[in-house]
């Protein structure tokens, strides 16, 4: 929805959404799933079904550009010609638009804070996060829970 990049929420509830039972049909093989259970779980013995994965970044978001809708910035004048991204010829969206004003080199935004509105400007569902250079990602945890 908003480009090429990877996806954070500053909220578990919002990463909760993206994820899937880790059932025994997907244990075996080559899957990442697969994978991750051969570097938790070595002596063969799997979870329970019903667990899901989440992993715990830090992320360096460094400058940030708003958006609601993925198109338009909130604030108006904050980037190149008012572009969230730089216009590609295959339509794709992989590097944010350039920050307006800033000195030779031009200088590209670093992520995206997409704040999905209601009404009254208040924001209705979760943030999401989208970075587009994967040097800024550390991911710190692999968390594995069960929905209550």
């Amino acid at each position: 929805m908003f480009g090429e990049g990877n996806y954070f929420a500053d909220d578990g509830s919002k990463a909760d959404q993206y994820t899937k039972n880790a059932d025994t049909r997907v244990h075996t093989g080559s899957s990442p799933l697969a994978a991750i259970h051969k570097l938790l779980y070595p002596d063969g013995v799997l979870p329970a079904s019903g667990v899901n994965y989440i992993f715990l970044c830090r992320v360096g978001l460094g400058c940030t550009i708003r958006t609601k809708d993925g198109k338009t910035c909130l604030e108006a004048g904050v980037a190149t010609s008012d572009k969230l991204f730089v216009p590609r010829k295959d339509k794709g969206r992989r590097q944010l638009g350039e920050i307006a004003g800033c000195r030779e080199p031009k200088v590209p935004y670093h992520s995206l804070l997409a704040e999905l509105g209601g009404k009254g400007g208040k924001i209705a569902r979760f943030r999401e996060m989208v970075v587009f250079d994967g040097a800024r990602i550390y991911p710190e945890y692999l968390l594995a829970y069960s929905r209550q």
